[in-house]
């Protein structure tokens, strides 16, 4: 079982802000700087990250799961939309989690 540490409200809600942003097209300039902000995101931001994933809207879910990679985290999407699930863990992490959104749209 994971050690899960409270997280400060106010880093939950800039994380939650930052999530807002639209994701920038791959391989753009833009994208670069938004990965690069991931990486400057607080500590427990991988905690605020991986309960997106299980209660966010779908593009909150999006830019979650792109945020986690680019803080270090192997991610895999199975199912089509509304049996999606997400397997998920820390790189160099031999165990995998299990996360199926709750909020997912036909």
């Amino acid at each position: 079982m994971r050690n899960i540490h409270p997280v400060p409200d106010s880093i939950v809600a800039k994380i939650q802000m930052f999530l807002l942003q639209p994701i920038p097209p791959k391989e753009s300039q833009f994208r670069r700087k938004w990965e690069d902000q991931c990486r400057a995101l607080p500590p427990g931001a991988d905690e605020v990250l991986l309960e997106t994933l299980r209660r966010g809207t779908p593009a909150e879910q999006d830019s979650a799961l792109i945020a986690l990679k680019s803080i270090g985290w192997d991610v895999m999407e199975r199912g089509e939309i509304g049996d999606k699930t997400y397997m998920l863990r820390r790189r160099g992490d031999k165990e995998w989690q299990t996360i199926r959104p709750m909020l997912q749209l036909d």
